[in-house]
């Protein structure tokens, strides 16, 4: 049984199992086969007891998409409502800040997956350390942003709160041990999750 993964193949999803289709295939392991995941909840939650998952991971598909969230984060979606703030007649601070966290995110989205030395389109879809001073601006905003941003009813930080500190801290600081050896950029997808998922 296997989780779908974005980038190199499917990782098995039974209890302690690192086996994945990338190493199978690189092995020559002939009798491993990967399966997604089925939609039925009655056969999902068999597979999950058979897979002997006892950690809070959910296996339903709407979990693993991400193109959702990726489409509301987006410049397309930034754009669109300061575009519109001004037909709206609403609260067009409040508007604005929204669009502008959104662009943030989209923004730190590209910076943290990149995957193609030459992509110059933007200075978050360049390689971190090509554009360095305006990449560690977005870090240093996005951040503070998540440092200081509150859920409602909630006083403290959240998982996914301390999780994106935690990244922006360990970004900058595996650039400065890869520059001291002599490399100048970091591919930033190469430390994604889906990568770090097949080790």
């Amino acid at each position: 049984m296997a989780t779908p993964k974005s980038k190199g193949g499917s990782c098995c999803a039974v209890a302690l199992c690192k086996n994945y289709s990338g190493k199978a295939k690189n092995t020559g392991r002939t009798d491993l086969s990967f399966h997604r995941f089925p939609k039925d909840d009655l056969l999902l939650k068999v597979w999950s007891n058979k897979c002997r998952i006892n950690d809070a991971w959910n296996p339903s598909p709407q979990r693993q998409k991400v193109r959702l969230a990726s489409q509301l984060l987006s410049h397309t979606t930034s754009t669109a409502l300061l575009h519109c703030h001004s037909i709206l007649k609403e609260d067009t601070r409040l508007i604005e800040n929204v669009a502008n966290f959104i662009e943030l995110v989209n923004n730190w989205f590209d910076l943290v997956n990149v995957s193609h030395p030459n992509d110059n389109r933007t200075p978050y879809k360049q390689p971190y350390g090509n554009n360095i001073e305006e990449q560690n601006l977005l870090l240093n905003k996005m951040y503070d942003t998540f440092l200081k941003m509150r859920c409602i009813g909630k006083i403290g930080l959240q998982i996914f709160q301390k999780a994106i500190l935690m990244h922006i801290n360990g970004t900058k600081a595996l650039l400065k041990v890869l520059q001291q050896n002599g490399l100048k950029y970091l591919l930033t997808s190469k430390i994604n999750q889906d990568t770090l998922e097949n080790l």
